[in-house]
């Protein structure tokens, strides 16, 4: 894939590195690099080049509001780096609100929404200037497993009439992806195109779309 994820960085203490793996596991699925400090950085690098890089680089700086968060030398550095190059800054709500520089930034609950952080942070990646949707549908041709195509399906099904563009990358995936073509949720994605986008493809891409329906 040459198309650049967008990068988001999670800033958090060492403790509680394993409450952010499966999360970053998922948000790995719908396209994007996460970094995650304990996880990512192997005992060769050198490791405060490595968060500053991270941190130059991100799209997205998520700190998971703890008591823990707070005691960590690092944390709060972290945070004013982010700040100060004016990132989008998504706060997990753990013990603590968030404080300092980023006092005013609305954070996700993480009681909450723990069972579904994943999907919460791309409630709020989705209110911001970046467009899940089009990262979504552009990400789903490179699917490779039928986990991945589930996830990105279920999402990109919420949205209103696909565009000639979108519906165009869509089928492409559709088509040319046996991951996506096969996967479960597709069935639902082609009743939608069919019903929302019927004057947008032709007879013969209908039957198709008609045919992988009844396949899976």
């Amino acid at each position: 894939m040459n198309k650049r994820q967008p990068l988001i960085f999670f800033s958090h203490h060492h403790s509680e590195a394993t409450l952010l793996t499966p999360v970053v596991n998922i948000l790995e699925l719908y396209g994007f690099n996460c970094f995650l400090a304990h996880l990512h950085i192997s005992p060769s690098k050198n490791w405060k080049h490595t968060i500053l890089e991270n941190l130059k680089n991100c799209d997205f700086f998520i700190p998971f509001l703890s008591n823990e968060f707070k005691s960590s030398p690092w944390c709060d550095q972290e945070s004013g780096i982010a700040y100060e190059k004016n990132k989008v800054i998504i706060p997990i709500i753990v013990t603590l609100e968030p404080y300092g520089f980023l006092y005013e930034i609305q954070g996700i609950s993480y009681k909450s929404n723990q069972a579904n952080l994943p999907n919460a942070i791309l409630d709020a990646i989705e209110t911001g200037s970046f467009s899940l949707r089009f990262h979504l549908i552009q990400h789903l041709k490179f699917s490779d497993s039928f986990q991945q195509s589930n996830l990105i399906i279920s999402r990109i099904r919420k949205y209103s009439r696909f565009s000639i563009t979108e519906l165009e990358s869509i089928l492409n995936a559709i088509f040319k992806n046996q991951q996506v073509n096969e996967a479960f949720e597709t069935k639902k994605l082609i009743k939608k195109i069919i019903v929302q986008n019927s004057h947008d493809i032709s007879e013969y891409q209908k039957n198709k779309l008609l045919n992988i329906e009844k396949s899976i």
